[in-house]
């Protein structure tokens, strides 16, 4: 039994997926999504949504359980202990390998860190096994990008609004996507300064200088606030403001960004989510890791 650890946004979600479909093309096996953390009172975001979007039929645990079991686990869950934690307690032999960044996990059984690359997964791969990690970056799709990018096919565009921007944004030779994440990201401490983004934005006028800037973000009214500061001053002419696509159409922002040619993102997973879906071969991006 492989268990692979599920949590987040649709961002969060893609990459656990990627890493989820990478260990099965890998060890030749089904895996399991541990969906446990989309129950419950604290619920991330818009909850699962790869079925919802993509229509993946993949194995949860929580169809493993009869509805009071499962109830009694996401209550222990969210006393602090978690899946891992209870089938190690259970008396089930089970082992945790876990990405070295990721750090919010408690077990007390065999704990193995490991570097978020394939290369560092082969060496500790088994069986009986809880894989808990977030797995950012193309590491993984990299190895087999024709089977992610045909099992997550977005739904087509239907709204006036979202159909004119995503034939603009195709058909500009230098459509450039900036996405200011705020939110969480600045409640963790790990929100991108304004300075990043207006020197981004001065490279881009250098290397490509793109027809249009296309913004997107959770915040818009602070970027309007913040519109010297992060360099888009300079560009009002060409700017373009993406707004409406919210709640259980954010997603639509992603496969937004993904039809431009470039991106100016923070090191958000839906950032990086979008330029993986990209598949213009000339993409540029500029991503803010630090």
């Amino acid at each position: 039994m492989r268990l692979v650890y599920m949590n987040g946004g649709l961002g969060n979600q893609i990459f656990q997926y990627v890493f989820f479909r990478w260990l099965e093309v890998e060890t030749g096996e089904s895996c399991i999504i541990d969906d446990a953390a989309f129950f419950g009172t604290n619920v991330p975001h818009n909850g699962y949504e790869l079925e919802r979007l993509f229509g993946v039929r993949k194995k949860r645990l929580s169809r493993f359980f009869p509805a009071p079991a499962w109830r009694e686990m996401i209550e222990q869950r969210e006393k602090g202990v978690g899946i891992a934690q209870q089938i190690l307690d259970a008396g089930n032999d089970i082992r945790v390998i876990c990405e070295r960044r990721a750090k919010n996990l408690t077990f007390n059984g065999e704990l193995v860190l490991v570097g978020e690359t394939p290369e560092a997964l082969r060496e500790v791969l088994s069986d009986d096994c809880y894989y808990h990690g977030y797995w950012l970056g193309d590491a993984f799709w990299m190895d087999f990008p024709n089977i992610i990018l045909t099992e997550l096919v977005f739904p087509d565009i239907e709204d006036e609004r979202n159909c004119a921007l995503a034939e603009e944004m195709s058909m500009e030779r230098h459509s450039t996507a900036v996405h200011i994440r705020r939110g969480d990201m600045v409640k963790l401490g790990w929100a991108t300064s304004p300075d990043w983004y207006r020197a981004a934005l001065a490279k881009a006028e250098v290397i490509w200088k793109p027809e249009h800037y296309y913004l997107f973000s959770d915040d818009l009214a602070w970027c309007a606030e913040h519109m010297e500061d992060l360099g888009l001053k300079g560009v009002r002419d060409r700017l373009v403001v993406v707004d409406g696509n919210r709640g259980d159409q954010a997603y639509v922002d992603m496969q937004l960004m993904s039809l431009c040619a470039h991106r100016l993102i923070p090191r958000s997973s839906f950032s990086l989510a979008a330029n993986m879906f990209c598949r213009r071969p000339d993409k540029l991006n500029m991503i803010a890791w630090s």
